[in-house]
């Protein structure tokens, strides 16, 4: 993957490609320009993917940059799996991250990939979550 490239926290980049990336995944049918940049615009940190100039990946987290960190997603384009893009992710976020505690919730398939960067499952940890409060 020599033509990777990654930008941290560079919110020039192009909202379809960021959209085609979750639904490749499953995660959704759409996405509205303005929600994927207030996804960003969120974030404490973000690192993007790119192969020739076109988003392929990205990496979110919201920190207090002093004792935690926790990310929110770590996902790529569905035909750039397995090819090292997440990894290459990780690794920038771990050198932005290294002076705090990092959280990851994951999918049960995902375990072995986090434990790769330090990050290990806890038995006494218990994630809750609840759906959006819709009107």
């Amino acid at each position: 993957m020599n033509l990777l490239k990654i930008e941290e926290n560079n919110l020039d980049y192009d909202k379809k490609n960021i959209a085609d990336i979750l639904i490749s995944n499953g995660w959704g049918k759409s996405y509205e320009d303005n929600n994927i940049d207030r996804t960003f615009k969120g974030s404490s940190y973000f690192a993007i993917a790119k192969i020739k100039n076109k988003e392929i990946g990205y990496i979110r987290a919201i920190s207090d940059n002093i004792s935690v960190t926790f990310i929110c997603e770590v996902i790529v384009h569905k035909a750039y799996h397995k090819k090292g893009v997440a990894r290459e992710l990780m690794r920038k976020f771990n050198k932005a991250h290294s002076h705090t505690a990092v959280y990851a919730m994951s999918f049960k398939d995902n375990f072995d990939f986090f434990s790769k960067f330090g990050i290990r499952k806890k038995e006494k940890l218990v994630s809750h979550s609840r759906a959006p409060l819709l009107d």
